[in-house]
């Protein structure tokens, strides 16, 4: 059996490592189980000492008194491209299920959302812009508000009726709510206002609350109908989820940023 565990990763890096460990694992036909402890950056101490079993169902049992072999971190699997995207799409349906009460919060975004077209857009900002430090490519620099809101602005023009957006920057918000009032949907959450960065540095606000609000804003991308986006996990995640939405990764277009295209996601038109 495998015992898969966190890294000091954000949140969807350490679910993209827990869905790459059990695509081998199932493919080795062996058995798995969870368990974030206190390397998890969400580690809570007013919560289940389990991180995953703060947000997901668990799908097997503690492996007991049967030996067990702890991994983390990147793995590598098969697929490719395309096939990757549909291999996590698949991962992410069968395995991924919130527990009772992630579920019942993520049932009020659902109930409050609007009739209509929604544009998803994700801006990830904060240690994004110290790239060097974290290996990124130049390419991966977050593009300014701007930008981001021109295309809004062409998404709005082509019909969409409401936006959605998710950002760990908190001069985004205001930004955004200046200029589209009420057609901007987004939750109440912590933000910086530089290159802190809200997992990492921010040790006043609980572990539970960084995951959960990065949890429920990428399922609100993946439930949007278009997304505009930058260079994140996050929003990757939301392009595996729903394996029908389309992107614009602005990145990608402007600067040439090719990484999420191992992944099988390209920027299309509305």
């Amino acid at each position: 059996m495998k015992v898969i565990k966190a890294t000091n990763s954000g949140f969807f890096g350490c679910v993209f490592d827990a869905l790459r460990h059990i695509h081998l694992a199932e493919m080795d036909r062996e058995g798995w189980f969870i368990d974030w402890g206190k390397e998890s950056l969400y580690y809570d101490e007013s919560k289940d000492q389990n991180v995953w079993e703060n947000y997901f169902t668990q799908p097997l049992t503690s492996p007991g008194t049967e030996e067990y072999t702890e991994v983390s971190g990147f793995a590598e699997i098969p697929e490719e491209g395309s096939a990757f995207r549909l291999t996590m799409n698949h991962l992410i349906h069968k395995h991924l299920h919130l527990n009772e009460e992630v579920h019942a919060k993520w049932q009020r975004v659902l109930d409050n959302w609007p009739k209509g077209e929604t544009v998803g857009v994700h801006l990830r900002y904060t240690d994004k812009f110290n790239w060097q430090a974290f290996n990124c490519p130049p390419e991966s620099v977050p593009l300014d508000i701007p930008t981001y809101m021109a295309a809004v602005d062409q998404a709005l023009d082509n019909g969409f009726d409401h936006i959605y957006l998710a950002t760990d920057y908190g001069p985004a918000i205001n930004a955004f709510q200046r200029k589209y009032g009420e057609r901007l949907m987004y939750l109440r959450a912590p933000r910086s206002t530089g290159a802190a960065t809200i997992h990492r540095d921010m040790p006043g606000v609980s572990g539970f609350k960084k995951g959960l609000t990065v949890l429920l804003d990428a399922y609100a991308l993946a439930n949007c109908d278009y997304l505009i986006r930058s260079c994140s996990n996050v929003s990757s995640f939301a392009m595996f989820k729903n394996i029908n939405l389309r992107q614009t990764n602005l990145n990608e277009v402007i600067k040439g940023e090719t990484t999420d295209h191992q992944f099988g996601l390209y920027s299309t038109n509305h």
